[in-house]
Parts: C-alpha cells; structure tokens; sequence
C-alpha cells in the first residue's frame, strides 16, 4: 500500500502518508520500504484508503490497542461509503466487502476481545514505543518511566508505586545469581489471572511456577530479556491463559517492563500492567 492514505498510529493519531511520514520516529521518516504495510503487520498500526464513496481498511486486530481501535471508529463514524473493503491479518490475510451501513458494527466485531482468540498464538507482545508514552499526556505508565530514567532506587519505587495507586498492578521479580532464575518478590493484587489468594503465596517462588506454567515460562523469558539488555520494554499484550480444570481466559493489557539494580546489588526487574481498555469497549 504505497499510494497516499491515512495511517492510524499506536497513539491514535490520525496521519496522512506519505505527507506526515516527519511524525513518526526518526527511523521511519524516510523509510526504504513499504512502511505502511510493515506497521499494519508489525506495529498494531491501521491504514485506511478513501476513493468516491469507497474504503479499504488494513488492520490487524490482535495488535491494536485501544487508541487506534478507538481511532479508526471515530473516523470511519465521519464517512458515509457506500461500501468498504477490510483486509485483516491473522496469519495470513482476510478480505471481505461490506456495506457502508453495517461497517461500524463489522469493525467493532473484528476488533473483539473474542475474536483475537483466532490470531497467532496463545501469547503475542506488540511492541509499543517508549518515546510515544513519555509524549503521551496523562498516560499512567509515564511517571514511572521517569522514575527509572532518574534511576530512583527500588525501595523508593514500591512507595511511588503505592502512591501512584500502581503497586496493586505491578510485579517485582528478582534474578538470582546462582542459576539466574526469576523469584517473585511481589505480585499485586489487582492482576486478576488467577485466584486472588494465589499473588500472596506467589512470594518467594520461582516466576515460571504458575498455574498457566506455559504463560509463566513466556513471562520469565521476558524479563530474561529486560534484564540482559538493561533497557525498558512497553507492549501490547494478548494472552489466553489456562489452569488446570478452568476455561482458558483470553486478557488484554499493556506491559511496562524495567530493570532495575537496588542498593545492594540485586538484579529486578519492575512489571505494570493495564487492561487495554479496548476490552470495555468491545467484550
């Protein structure tokens, strides 16, 4: 899709391409190949192509949080086509027609807590960027991104953590030196995956020993990751996750991960979570 059209990014702005390519971070202003094809695929970005009446929408549902989700409703509302092309990604690509009518109710199917259940995997991390939440106004994670950017020690982060009303939501692991397995040290209340009773006995056990071992493995591996390259890492998550003689429960959040050193040396990583409010919205 190299023609002009409007690009939804993962802060829902609402862009012309390729006229406002200065917007985006600077390693994409002057991209060498189809950018927008490559953020519908990778980023959880949505373009959109308007002719006489006509609109082609390319998106892929699982990586779009709820900015661009709200975003492309918002826009589409302001439009009156007599018909719509959507090409989705979920795997390999789907394309359908619909009516100019019925094309809100169809966006809003697709854009379903329910219906990411079909795309890749049990768990998919959409990159987000750390630059676009510090710009972002009023964004929950920012302030603790600062924090970590003046390299506040962790004793004093459990403090902000509760006064910012985020240390129900977070979770501390340490690395231990020996095998280089993750423990937790804290896991907050309010990240409801699995019984409430679960986060307190949760404390000084190894991270990948959940009840959903599987999600507790792509989680260690995860902060294996922040830890090793020292820097934070911000995501779109979607997760179905299973315990023995339950449903699986398909979840919808953004993730703020940190690495962090305390006064003695210990090696832990900070984890905030958020459910994507795009699940209110839609299921």
């Amino acid at each position: 899709m190299t023609d002009s059209c409007i690009l939804i990014d993962d802060l829902g702005r609402v862009l012309p391409w390729p006229e406002e390519c200065r917007r985006f971070d600077a390693a994409y202003r002057q991209p060498d190949f189809d950018f927008p094809a490559y953020a519908v695929r990778n980023l959880g970005f949505i373009t959109v192509a308007e002719r006489k009446g006509f609109l082609r929408i390319r998106l892929r549902p699982a990586f779009c949080g709820h900015r661009t989700s709200m975003a492309l409703l918002s826009f589409v509302a302001q439009r009156t086509p007599a018909r719509a092309a959507i090409s989705r990604f979920s795997g390999c690509w789907h394309d359908e027609l619909c009516s100019g009518g019925a094309l809100q109710h169809r966006l809003s199917e697709i854009l379903s807590v329910a219906a990411l259940a079909a795309d890749d995997g049990p768990f998919i991390a959409v990159p987000r960027r750390v630059s676009g939440l510090l710009r972002e106004s009023g964004n929950p994670f920012a302030p603790l991104l600062r924090r970590w950017l003046d390299q506040v020690q962790p004793h004093e982060i459990r403090a902000f953590l509760v006064e910012s009303r985020l240390y129900d939501r977070a979770m501390i692991v340490e690395r231990l030196p020996d095998s280089g397995h993750f423990v937790f040290r804290h896991s907050g209340q309010r990240i409801q995956l699995y019984p409430a009773a679960w986060a307190q006995s949760a404390i000084g056990q190894p991270l990948q020993d959940q009840p959903d071992q599987a999600y507790g493995q792509w989680i260690a591996e995860a902060c294996r990751q922040v830890d090793d390259r020292q820097v934070p890492r911000f995501e779109l998550i979607t997760a179905r996750v299973a315990q023995a003689g339950a449903t699986p429960r398909q979840w919808r959040y953004e993730r703020l991960m940190l690495p962090w050193r305390d006064t003695s040396g210990r090696r832990l990583v900070v984890s905030v979570s958020l459910r994507d409010q795009a699940r209110s919205r839609f299921g």
